[in-house]
């Protein structure tokens, strides 16, 4: 007889599973999916461990510390915020449902190749279907005289499109680098190939870049002479796109120069001019939305008002200045330490673990979280935003999961943190 903790564990793994495939394509499919994952994740800790469910909702593993200081940080910027009452908002809208998302990330890979199967290949799956959408689109409606935004003619909410692509480019590559099965190996790189040619015809600058650097982080893993080739393929790459293609010629050559980065020099003045005025704390969390409405604060008087009336809530479009101006120098650091101990831990555990399958997966997720990082640099994501980064936070939290504990750690209490 099949048991209830063995039912909610399936509907908690395809739930999630799903929304890795859905979740770029409607924003209401993001609150859905949360509402029915982390309904079946407590009740099925509740049913499977009784009174003490409440130690086995937050997976132990090496990022508790550092998340739990970060929240800390969070719970203190709200306390000194300009605002409280909506800091005290976005705390619970925002960042305690991305963490939310991680843990459950965390615990769903956690001892378990069948999940991360599952979940890796929703990913896998994701990627070709947003990859033969665009195909399919530039050969149908593209116009091939401006940049492609669509998959399956459906326009992206947000025009996040680029950033999905960063998320998977890194990982199908990974997968191809590192795998043994020809079959999965050969899916990866059809995949590959055309998220690429996705990616050129897009003509995302900050897509670009982080995908480069994603690609670059995972060929790493493969030794010094493969990072060569590949740092080396970049540049010809590069060079021949420029060559051939005006769009990403002049996209290249704005890389250096935010100035020219679509009006975002004007918001982050204003996300430097936060944090100059409130360096320890910041205005508050998720205050930079009130603040640059501000005459204080507030954008100059030429800045297109397109570009105001476009978005309800103006963030910084860097997610560095941002958290800056909204939590301060603490904030900050606590954010950038988060990664710091990711990164240090998987250079060190990754190259050790005997399993190519999961080696890959792992390696593929990292890159796919170096790739964000940079891509963070254009614009708000990680601590801002729905789907988009309710995913991220969940990739990042299977991420964490496959990173293998050291010789003291054990699973579960989450009253004795791994160090």
């Amino acid at each position: 007889m099949v048991s209830l903790s063995y039912i909610l564990k399936n509907v908690c793994l395809f739930n999630f599973a799903v929304f890795l495939v859905f979740a770029p394509y409607n924003r209401l499919f993001g609150k859905i999916f949360l509402v029915i994952g982390s309904c079946s994740w407590i009740l099925l800790n509740v049913f499977k461990y009784r009174k003490n469910f409440y130690k086995w909702l937050f997976p132990r593993n090496f990022l508790n510390w550092p998340i739990l200081i970060f929240l800390g940080i969070c719970v203190l910027t709200v306390i000194f915020s300009i605002n409280p009452y909506h800091s005290q908002k976005t705390f619970f809208s925002r960042i305690v449902l991305y963490f939310v998302f991680f843990w459950i990330g965390c615990g769903l890979v956690k001892d378990s190749r069948r999940n991360i199967l599952i979940l890796s290949g929703a990913f896998i799956f994701s990627s070709f279907y947003m990859g033969a959408g665009g195909v399919l689109d530039y050969f149908s409606i593209y116009s091939h005289s401006g940049r492609l935004w669509t998959v399956f003619g459906k326009k992206l909410p947000f025009n996040l499109l680029p950033l999905f692509l960063t998320y998977f480019t890194p990982f199908v590559f990974a997968l191809c680098l590192f795998a043994r099965n020809l079959k999965l190996r050969v899916l990866c790189g059809i995949s590959f190939t055309i998220l690429i040619f996705f990616l050129i015809w897009q003509q995302g600058r900050s897509a670009l870049v982080a995908a480069a650097v994603g690609l670059l982080f995972i060929s790493l893993f493969k030794g010094r002479k493969t990072f060569l080739l590949a740092l080396l393929t970049l540049i010809f790459t590069t060079f021949i796109l420029s060559t051939f293609f005006s769009g990403i010629r002049e996209k290249i050559k704005t890389i250096p120069y935010p100035e020219k980065w679509n009006f975002r020099m004007p918001l982050y003045r204003s996300a430097i001019s936060m944090f100059r005025d409130h360096p320890v704390t910041g205005v508050g969390l998720g205050m930079y939305e009130k603040m640059i409405k501000t005459s204080e604060y507030k954008l100059p008087d030429d800045y297109p008002r397109i570009e105001i009336n476009r978005d309800k809530y103006l963030h910084a479009h860097n997610v560095y200045c941002e958290i800056a101006a909204e939590m301060g120098i603490i904030g900050i650091c606590g954010f950038l330490w988060i990664f710091a101990v990711f990164f240090m831990k998987v250079s060190r555990k990754a190259p050790l673990i005997a399993d190519d399958l999961k080696k890959a997966i792992l390696i593929g997720l990292a890159g796919t979280v170096a790739a964000t990082l940079v891509f963070g640099i254009g614009l708000s994501i990680i601590t801002v935003g729905t789907n988009e980064t309710m995913m991220f936070w969940f990739l990042f939290g299977m991420a964490a999961g496959l990173v293998p504990p050291d010789i003291k750690e054990k699973n579960g209490d989450f009253g004795k943190l791994s160090r």
